[in-house]
């Protein structure tokens, strides 16, 4: 009798990097119209990733969209094309790598509203080339930087200033 294999000889889906903060005195729609903008994407990102959106500039997402970029990951050029593969505005909005440096890669985006403003939560599902020592040491670290940096850029552009 063949023995099926158990959870801890299957592979791994990937790991998760999660990031929740929230945006006091701001409407769930101005949130989700400033993170489903490609052209945002830019002010969105920290220098040192120096991310572009290339080609046609899609003015409306909705799933199927696709999405390519330019960016230089620790000095690296690479490309990327993410397709949009969920978009329930205004709470909910998922990219994935269609084309680009990882095995998988899958971004989803939620926002809830709240008695102050909007909590946004992204998590990020991945599988890197390198394998873990790769993800240990750069990736994981890399994503949890550009993570928190959007939080930070976000909060300028939305949060008014007392």
């Amino acid at each position: 009798m063949q023995q099926l294999p158990t959870p801890d000889r299957c592979e791994p889906k990937g790991r998760i990097v999660q990031h929740s903060f929230e945006l006091p005195g701001t409407s769930i729609e101005t949130v989700f119209a400033l993170f489903s903008d490609p052209r945002q994407l830019d002010g969105l990102t920290p220098r040192w990733f120096s991310l572009t959106v290339k080609g046609p500039f899609v003015p409306h997402l909705r799933p199927g969209s696709r999405i390519d970029y330019r960016f230089r990951w620790r000095g690296v050029p690479l490309r990327w094309r993410s397709l949009i593969t969920e978009y329930e505005p205004p709470s909910w909005l998922v990219y994935e790598q269609d084309r680009g440096p990882f095995r998988h890669f899958r971004h989803e985006h939620s926002f809830e509203a709240t008695e102050k403003g909007v909590e946004i939560t992204d998590t990020i599902l991945y599988r890197t080339v390198g394998g873990p020592w790769v993800d240990r040491s750069i990736v994981e670290p890399d994503l949890r930087r550009i993570l928190r940096y959007r939080d930070t850029a976000s909060r300028k552009i939305l949060v008014p200033s007392r």
